[in-house]
Parts: C-alpha cells; structure tokens; sequence
C-alpha cells in the first residue's frame, strides 16, 4: 500500500474520457448509484482483488499515473476490469473553471484526480518520495544529503501546504558536540532548518517537520516555512523568512545534516522521511 491514499468517494460526478476523444460528466442523479471504497495510487501498484481473503465488496482503483478507472469485487476471484472511460486530462495551468461543483478530473502535471470546488481545485493528500534505506552521518563535518525530494512544475500553487517529515536516533561525543538539519532549495538557498541540537545522548530518538505554504505561485512565487522538532525529548521549533521561488520549474529540495565536530561518537540516523502534499 506504499504511496497510497485510501479515499472513500461517494457519487462524485466525474468528468470522463469517451472512446471519441469528446469529454462527458457523468450524473449522479437517481436511483442506482451508491459509495464505493476507492483506492488512489500509481496503476504498477493497484493490488491483486484475490489478495484480500478476509474482506469482501465491490471497490473502484483510480490510477493517478495514468486516470485509467477500474472495478473489481475483493475475495471473489476477481480480477481489475477498467472502465471504458478514463479521467479527462489537463496540464495544471490549463485546468477548466467552468466547472460543477465535483467535477472530477486528472491533473497532468501532478499526476492526481482533482476535483472542483465552486472556484478552486481539491486534491487528495498522499505521500510521496519515500526513504526506503536508512541514512547515517558519522565522525565527519562535511554537510551530507540525507533526503531530496523535488516538486513538479507549476504544482506549486497559491493556498497548498508541502510537507517534510523525518525521524531516527543520534549519539554524541559529548555535550558541545551538536549537529544541524537545513532544508536547501535548488542547491541555493537554505530556506528552513534547526541547528545546534544534540547534547550527552546515547541513541536518542528525534523527529523533525519542515512545513512550508504556497503564498503566491508564479516565476516570482512565494514560500513560507516553519520547522518544529523533537530531539531527546526536547520540543524545538524555528519560523523562517518567506522565500521567492519559481514555481513554473521543478522545485528541488534537499535535507542536508552537518556536524560541528568529528567523533567516531557522532552519529545521526534518518531512518524515516518523506514529502507530504496537502491541498
């Protein structure tokens, strides 16, 4: 189920894709049509319906690589049939807004089913850019990535919430020896971070989130971050300044650790991390 959003939709008018190349919405309207359990998630990934030997039920998988609708019903020697209709695609910055209230469609860019809401459009929150192997700096000063995420193109857009999570254990020298954790935007600026943390601590567990909202989106678009963390046990927390970003490009992010000392005792270890979208 990684990088998977488990959505419960029910009667969302969808705009879809008919075998002519023209754009329909489908009607919710009247008898017959009922909620379904909905999986969101990359179509490589879409789960075998016989899998599921204790559970049973008719469910519905949106592929968001691709818009490509399927049903199956779970334990039933069932396999996925797609619908002869597919999510109509746009590119982001060419998203219809003459819309109903619930149209469904496929967001080319960020590659999700989006949803319009009277002037603006929803998306579902999921996680994405996971890390699978564990990342350990130790005994050195030299700044090390730890996690780099990127953002697609023009994804970036006025009123959304972006999110990076890690967490993991550490060990110092002694109490002087400290490390910092800055977030850098396209190798250029460090525009989030906390820094001297660390103290006397033995496989201490830490947690730390980088949130940032879009302000304004654009070659000119803005950013605001704050960081808040938890190191041994101690809360920390930091606002940052809003930061100028071009959102027509991709957006590539790095988490970057340094030491102030080098010790075969100072060890930091990201055993978790990944970017969350929301909105």
């Amino acid at each position: 189920m990684d990088r998977r959003t488990f959505l419960g939709v029910l009667s969302i008018p969808a705009l879809v894709g008919l075998s002519g190349g023209a754009a329909a919405q489908t009607s919710t309207e009247g008898r017959g049509y009922s909620g379904v359990a909905t999986w969101l998630g990359p179509i490589d990934d879409r789960p075998d319906p016989d899998s599921f030997e204790s559970v049973s039920g008719q469910v519905a998988y949106i592929a968001k690589d691709t818009g490509e609708i399927a049903t199956a019903t779970l334990g039933a020697d069932s396999s996925w049939s797609p619908l002869p209709v597919r999510l109509v695609g746009y590119p982001q910055p060419e998203l219809p807004t003459d819309l109903p209230t619930g149209a469904l469609v496929f967001d080319e860019n960020r590659n999700l089913p989006a949803w319009f809401d009277t002037d603006h459009y929803e998306y579902p929150n999921y996680v994405d850019d996971v890390l699978i192997n564990p990342v350990t700096v130790a005994n050195t000063t030299a700044r090390t990535t730890v996690f780099d995420p990127d953002i697609n193109a023009n994804s970036l857009v006025a009123g959304r919430k972006y999110q990076i999570d890690l967490s993991g254990v550490f060990s110092t020298a002694n109490n002087s020896d400290q490390f910092t954790i800055d977030v850098n935007l396209s190798g250029a600026t460090d525009v989030a971070g906390i820094g001297n943390v660390g103290g006397n601590a033995t496989n201490a567990p830490w947690s730390i989130e980088f949130a940032f909202t879009v302000r304004s989106h654009g070659q000119t678009g803005e950013l605001q971050p704050h960081t808040k963390g938890l190191f041994n046990g101690e809360p920390i927390g930091s606002d940052h300044n809003v930061v100028t970003v071009d959102t027509t490009t991709v957006t590539e992010l790095s988490v970057d650790i340094q030491w102030n000392a080098a010790a075969a005792d100072n060890s930091v270890t990201v055993k978790q991390a990944h970017l969350k979208q929301m909105g």
